[in-house]
Parts: structure tokens; C-alpha cells; sequence
């Protein structure tokens, strides 16, 4: 996969991640290490967990 393709993987899972949240569809374990790991503070916490949210995409589709 070139650079371009993983780019536009990526942008395409935080858009996915971003209507997750908004929809109230959300990981209680990954959003409870990003509360933890933010110290509960509300915007950090949604930036992280997309964040973690997308890397374990990518490693998931990294091994398939």
C-alpha cells in the first residue's frame, strides 16, 4: 500500500471513529484508557480515543 492509500485509510477510519462517537457507539474499554490516560478531561479524551481507535484499526488490517 503506498503512502496515498494508507492516507486516505486512515482519514476514512477517523471519520468512521468520529460518527461512532457521535452516535453513541463506542468502546467502553479503549474509552475508559483514554479518560484515565487524559485525567477525565472530556476533548482530550475523545481526541485520544480516536486515536487509539484507528492505530488498532490499522493493526488489524495490517494483519489480515
Amino acid at each position: 500500500m503506498d503512502n496515498q492509500e494508507n492516507t486516505d485509510q486512515t482519514y476514512e477510519l477517523f471519520d468512521l471513529v468520529s460518527r461512532d462517537i457521535e452516535n453513541g457507539v463506542i468502546n467502553r474499554g479503549v474509552w475508559a484508557k483514554a479518560f484515565s490516560d487524559t485525567n477525565g478531561q472530556e476533548q482530550a479524551t475523545k481526541a485520544l480515543y480516536m486515536k487509539l481507535m484507528v492505530e488498532r484499526a490499522l493493526q488489524e488490517l495490517a494483519q489480515t
